[in-house]
Order: C-alpha cells, then structure tokens, then sequence
C-alpha cells in the first residue's frame, strides 16, 4: 500500500496483507470400452475431472489409432492428420461435435508446413475412410467428473489393437500437462472375429483342417471350435442317384430321375448298401418313394471311394441283376460337400414266358409272351425259333395286333423271318368228339385209368379208351409203340412223358389237360378244350406263383381249342429262358398211325 498528499513527497510501499489464487489443471480419470465390433454400435467413453468441479472444464479431446508416441502431438498435428483415417473428436458438451475427417499428411509423428485442419463441425461426423460414424455425444457432468460417450457405429473397421489418446481443457486454459499434447490412455481392441486359414484336404480319417487366429478380443477361435488354433472337421459328401428297371434301354437317360416319362421305371423303395471305409452316415440306405436316393458319407483324398451292394435288392425279386452303371461301379468322394451322381439300371426279374420252335402257331383271341431283352444271343428273342434244321413256323392269329403282345422289349419279334398273318380259322374242329366218332370204327381198349398195357395185336397202334378224369401216370411209349389215349374227361400229367422217334402217343380229352407243376417234359400231341401248365404254389400267400419253377418242355403239339393258359415262374431264371418251350416233332406227324390221320375227300358226280 502507499499513499500521499499534496505534498510531493509520498510514502513507500507497505505490506498490509496477502492472500493466494488458486486454480488445479484437468486430469484425465479413463477410457473404455476396452473392445468394440469391426461392425456395430459402440460407445466410446471418457471421464476427465477437475478439482474445482466438472464445471470447470471446458472441452475434451478423445481418439484411438495405430500410434504408440507418448505424447501425441497437437495443433493439426500429422498425429491429429492420422486420427482421421481411425477415430478422432473433441466437444465442448452438448451437442458441439468436432470430428477428425481430413487425413492428409498423416503420421504419427511431425507437423506439415500450413497444415489443413483436420477437424470437421459438419454432419455426418465421418472419419476419412467412412469405417467409422459419430452419431452423438452423451455429456453427464457430477461432481469433479465429466463423462462424455461418443456413441458410434463402425463398418467394415480394420480389425486388431489400437491405443486410446485424449487431451483435457479447463475454463482457465489449463491442460492436463503443460500445455495441449495427446497422452496415451491403453488400449481398444476392435473385435472383426476368427481369422480363419484355408482349409486343407480331406486326409485319411475323413477330415480336414484350418488355423484360426484372432489379434484381440474375445476368444472367437475357441467359440469357432478351435483346440490350440486348429480347427477340425468331419469331411461329408453325399452320393445321390437312381436305381430304374433298364430292361428295355441300351443307355442311361441323362433325366433318368426327373422325367415323368420313366416313372414307372424308378424303383420306389429299394433298399441296398453303400460300402467304402466307413459306412453310409445316414444308413440304412433306401431309395424313395420315387427311386431316387441322397446318401451322405465321409469324403477322403485316399479312402472315399465307395462300392454298391444290391444283394437286398436281387434277392426281393426286383431285380435279376445290373446292366448299367451309368456313372461307373463305384463313386468316389474326396471333397468336402462334393456331390456325386451314382445312377444304376437294373434288368427285370420278367414273369415267366413261352416260346415255340419250329412250328406254327395260332391264336384265336389273343396271345402273349413278354420276351426278355436279357435273353442271349439276341437273336433269340424271339417268339418262334428255328429248329435244327432252319424250319420256322408262321404265327397267325384272328385278332387285331397290338403291338404289345411280346412286351416291350424293342428287340422281340414274332421269328427271324417274321411271318405274322391275321387269319381267323373257321374249319372243323378236330376235338375229343371229332376223334370218338373217327375212331369207333376203329379197335381199341377200355382203359380203367391206371397203367397203359400195350398190345397192339399187330395192328400198329392201339386205342385207350376212358370215362371220367384221369392221372396219367405213364412215362410213354417205347421203342415203335403208337398208343392213343382217349379220355371223355379231365387228364392230369403227374410226371414226365417221353416219346422215343419211331414211337407217338395221342392223348385226346374231352375235358381239360393238366401238366403238373412237378413235372419237366411233356411229349406227344395233346389235344383237350383247355391246356394248362400251372406254377409251384406252395408258400404263402396262396393263389400266387413261388417263383421256384423249371421249365416245362413240350414236345409234339398242343392243341387247346377254348384256351392254353402258361404260369410257370422260374423267377430270375426267366430272364433268360422260356418258362414253356414248345417244339414240333416232324416225327410225330410222319409216325402218326391211320385212326389219328384225316383225309380229305371230294366228291363230284359223274355224268357220263
């Protein structure tokens, strides 16, 4: 203090008392979170304080880069520069955002000549590569503490560890050092997941691996099922395809599967196996509903090939055996979700068939025999055959030809030399009545029905004479015996007959003939209303063929003038033989004795 007066002279300075003006610099308390995504919504906090109250501070800055100086250098700073390429701000509460947007020059250490600002004040609030966007400011001031949280959204962010910096500012232009630089403040891990290698081949025990690697964050390998940075997996493939009836086809169709028109082809519910190192993983393996199947299994570069097993199949009856693999006989799978097509045609298991050699045949009202496409050489597909001695029948019929009375094997056909009439027989009826009323005039025996006692009396032939049904029991005639049975009733042919060349034997019913299931050869002309050649059925259900047959050979004629009716089944072996086959004896014709010939006579009158 001093003082004076008018008079020139004053007094000194004097202490009278003294005081102190006090004013604390800004800390920064911390920052968080410690991770946020590579792609989402984060809120990146900060908490400064001042011992003279949170209002005492004017603004903040906060920031995360790829820099690791300590300190961080201010006033556009390059370091400023380089926190527009990641995360820069400053605010001074409220909705007052300043954002690092302007790259250029960036560093993390010096300053450009008449830097450009790096800040940006105008919406959107964008860093330079457009990965990361302040959205807004949450400021909440309490006590000496000022939180501020930068919420964000970041898209596409480089994934890895970045260092948080800040700077603080009171009212009084204090920083929190000295003067404004960017102090360090830990780490923020953004999270971008599981860094996954390429994944290698599928070894020997149907698996594969890759490395998973993670920079920071949460353990994205271990939720990724890695052990020790390794992650392994099952390789599965699946081999798809169709299993169809290919009797008739000489290719695979390429839509086999698909196309409506080989539907009744497929075959729906087919059960076989699929066998490799490993069985199918989804066994047992089937086909659907419509034939087709989708199995999965294990892949592997050196055991993923897998064999068919159609055993079940063959055995059910559906098929006799496989004609083409459309794709191979096996299918191999060495990669993981590799898809392989594995079709299979299969030949039919046909029902039992007839077929001629060396004589006519005539059918009146219809006529059917499914030739196989199994049967070989091929040129015995056909309907009729040549005998030894080349001779071929003529097949005539009274009825409209379908087209579809050989099946639909394309290779059928009536003979080699395809003789086919439609021609409907109106002459006599050479039947049981036609050969009593002949053959009354001739010699002959009564028969009980039991064993054929032969003795012709010199005569050539003898004549059996029967009434009622019988079981023929005979083995048939010998040496040059020429026997005629003639029985007004049913005949059962209970074991094979055997008529030797220079012999014959007639058997003429009135009834109907009946070649038991038993028995495997029938020789002679055989004439009755009705000719039947029935199947073994023994097993059950009742009423339908075993399947178990052999085959009926017939040899001489047959003649059923109201119907022949065939059901012998032999099962797969149909596939490549006639169920009944039927051969014409010219010895038999040339043997025939005088009461079985019939000669036609004209008679015209005479004027002299």
């Amino acid at each position: 203090m001093k003082a004076d007066n008018t008079n020139p002279s004053a007094s000194g300075w004097s202490t009278i008392w003294s005081f102190n003006v006090t004013n604390n610099a800004p800390t920064i308390v911390s920052t968080s979170p410690a991770t946020i995504p590579s792609s989402g919504n984060a809120s990146l906090t900060i908490v400064t304080s001042d011992a003279d109250g949170a209002t005492d501070l004017r603004r903040v800055f906060f920031a995360f880069n790829n820099c690791s100086v300590d300190p961080g250098d201010a006033n556009w700073s390059n370091f400023e520069h380089n926190n527009a390429n990641y995360f820069g701000a400053f605010t001074y509460g409220g909705a007052n955002i300043n954002v690092a947007n302007n790259n250029t020059s960036a560093a993390c250490t010096g300053v450009s000549a008449s830097p450009p600002t790096p800040w940006g004040t105008v919406a959107p609030f964008t860093n330079a590569l457009g990965t990361l966007r302040i959205n807004s400011v949450t400021d909440t001031r309490a006590g000496n503490n000022w939180t501020s949280a930068f919420n964000v959204t970041t898209t596409n962010f480089p994934g890895g560890t970045y260092n948080y910096y800040a700077m603080v500012q009171d009212n009084e232009l204090l920083w929190h050092t000295g003067g404004p630089s960017w102090k360090k403040m830990g780490t923020v891990c953004v999270e971008s997941g599981a860094v996954l290698g390429a994944w290698a081949s599928c070894d020997g025990n149907h698996k594969r691996t890759r490395t998973c690697t993670e920079s920071c964050g949460t353990d994205d390998c271990t939720a990724a099922g890695a052990v020790a940075g390794v992650i392994t997996e099952d390789c599965i493939g699946t081999i798809q395809g169709t299993l169809f009836d290919a009797s008739d086809l000489s290719s695979c169709p390429a839509n086999i599967g698909t196309d409506a028109g080989y539907a009744s082809l497929r075959l729906g519910s087919a059960a076989f196996g699929i066998l490799g190192m490993w069985p199918a993983i989804t066994a047992p393996v089937s086909t659907d509903a419509n034939g087709n199947y989708s199995e999965q299994v294990y892949a592997s570069t050196t055991n993923g090939t897998y064999s068919f097993d159609y055993a079940d199949l063959i055995s059910s009856g559906r098929a006799s055996g496989v004609k083409l693999q459309c794709q191979g006989a096996s299918a191999s799978v060495t990669t993981q979700g590799q898809v392989v097509t594995k079709d299979t045609g299969f030949w039919r298991v046909y029902s039992g068939w007839w077929q001629g050699v060396g004589g006519s045949v005539y059918a009146r009202s219809g006529v059917r025999s499914y030739i196989p496409a199994s049967v070989v050489p091929a040129t015995n597909q056909k309907l009729i055959l040549a005998n030894a001695g080349g001779r071929v029948g003529v097949l005539s019929h009274g009825f409209v030809w379908q087209g579809t009375e050989l099946g639909t094997n394309p290779n059928a056909g009536v003979s080699s030399s395809l003789w086919r009439i439609q021609s409907l027989y109106e002459g006599l009826r050479y039947d049981f009545d036609f050969y009593k009323t002949r053959m009354d005039v001739f010699p002959f025996t009564a028969w009980d029905g039991g064993a054929i006692n032969y003795d012709d009396g010199g005569r050539g032939y003898q004549i059996f004479k029967h009434t009622g049904d019988v079981t023929l029991n005979y083995s048939g005639p010998t040496g040059t015996q020429k026997a005629i049975l003639l029985v007004d009733g049913n005949v059962t042919v209970s074991n094979n007959v055997v008529v030797p060349s220079g012999a014959f034997l007639g058997v003429i019913a009135k009834g109907n003939i009946i070649f038991n299931a038993n028995l495997t050869t029938a020789q002679g002309w055989f004439v009755a209303e009705n000719l039947s050649v029935p199947c073994v059925d023994t097993v059950a259900p009742l009423g339908t063929c075993d399947k178990t047959d052999v085959q009926f050979d017939g040899q001489g004629s047959f003649v059923g003038w109201t119907g022949i009716a065939l059901a012998r089944d032999m099962g797969a072996g149909n596939n490549t033989t006639p169920s009944e086959k039927f051969t014409y004896r010219v010895d038999m014709a040339l043997n025939a004795p005088t009461p079985i010939k019939v000669f036609a006579k004209k008679f015209s009158p005479f004027i002299p």
